[in-house]
């Protein structure tokens, strides 16, 4: 342990300049309470090279000797961290070194178990970071939600360190990316927060479609295997249901009213990233990112495939014994999420169409 309270860490592969650029723009914050740890994933181009070659004793470079994949690797950047709390940051995602001292000054004071760091805009202004404390365990598991992108998510690396996590749990568990699952098992050991710090951005759209992800979707570019389509969102809502209404920590310490609040929020919170498939299939920076072929889904077709959610989502709770009335209740509701659904995907047609009129590219 380095016995710094911080640490950005960043798994990168074939990016050398984003990634250098990314590190050397972190480290215009002139504090010293934090490292930059890159975990690269045997780059073949000159991404080792140039990283090396900052001079920073805050910069701390490791290599796999052969690409290890993509999950390993990214699991493998949080548990290679040397401070208290370790910030994931993808490579190609950016951070604003002013708003890394702010960060700092609400960790100095506080000990959560994991916390989301926003990119909010309205927070990128001089001042504090604003902090929402939430309780450990189900309060936690519903607010923080089952799914999310990992830049800005801040995992508590002493408490991983001190319960002796296996790192192979979270690179062979097969369902949604392994950060989800590291940061749920978190949440039994301590209370969380969501830090309003404004820290980091996405990377621009430009970005998605000029640059291609290193995600394999096989030699016909199957997007089935990406984690936005609704095959991938119901095997992942079907595990993190068995997961976390099976695993010894949270089953001994549910309520059967907690375990069925939760059910049907994992239920509700995947069903409601299945929008966002529409948009991805015929995105122009999406589907370019990704080397998948651009297509439109009908409102008929998106709702077959909400049906399917529905089923699986179903027979998930009734294998971990969530009772009828309590299933009833939830596809009460789920039948007036579907109706916005359709709305939500028609009118999404007609913006589709009016931008195509337009001339410009979604």
């Amino acid at each position: 342990m380095d016995g710094r309270l911080l640490s950005i860490c960043i798994p990168t592969y074939n990016r050398a300049s984003r990634v250098t650029a990314l590190v050397k723009r972190i480290l215009e914050c002139e504090s010293q309470e934090f490292l930059v740890e890159i975990t690269d994933n045997a780059s073949t181009d000159n991404t080792v090279r140039e990283l090396s070659s900052i001079s920073d004793e805050r910069v701390v470079l490791y290599r796999n000797e052969a690409n290890q994949g993509g999950r390993f690797n990214m699991i493998q950047a949080v548990f290679h961290v040397k401070s208290r709390y370790a910030l994931f940051c993808t490579d190609r995602d950016m951070i604003y070194p002013d708003r890394i001292i702010p960060l700092i000054e609400v960790l100095r004071n506080a000990d959560f178990a994991f916390a989301a760091v926003t990119g909010n805009k309205k927070s990128r202004s001089e001042g504090p970071a604003r902090t929402k404390i939430i309780k450990k365990g189900l309060d936690s598991l519903i607010y923080h939600g089952f799914a999310c992108h990992p830049t800005g998510i801040l995992f508590h690396c002493e408490i991983i360190r001190k319960k002796k996590f296996a790192m192979e749990d979270y690179v062979r568990w097969g369902g949604a990316e392994p950060y989800c699952r590291l940061g749920w098992d978190l949440m039994f050991y301590g209370k969380t927060a969501l830090i309003d710090a404004g820290i980091w951005r996405y990377a621009p759209k430009e970005f998605y479609r000029d640059n291609r992800s290193g995600y394999d979707t096989g030699n016909n570019g199957c997007c089935k295997k990406l984690y936005f389509h609704p095959y991938d969102r119901t095997k992942n809502m079907v595990l993190a249901m068995d997961y976390l209404l099976s695993e010894s920590r949270y089953k001994e310490c549910l309520s059967l009213e907690e375990r069925e609040r939760l059910a049907a929020e994992i239920a509700t919170q995947f069903y409601n990233l299945l929008k966002y498939y529409k948009y991805n299939v015929s995105s122009v920076f999406e589907t370019a990112h990704y080397g998948i072929k651009r297509r439109f889904i009908s409102t008929g077709k998106l709702l077959d495939l909400c049906k399917k959610y529905e089923d699986a989502a179903v027979r998930a709770m009734e294998r971990n014994h969530i009772g009828y009335r309590a299933i009833a209740q939830w596809k009460k509701k789920h039948y007036q999420r579907a109706g916005k659904t359709v709305i939500r995907s028609l009118l999404y047609d007609l913006l589709f169409l009016k931008h195509l009129i337009a001339g410009g590219e979604w």
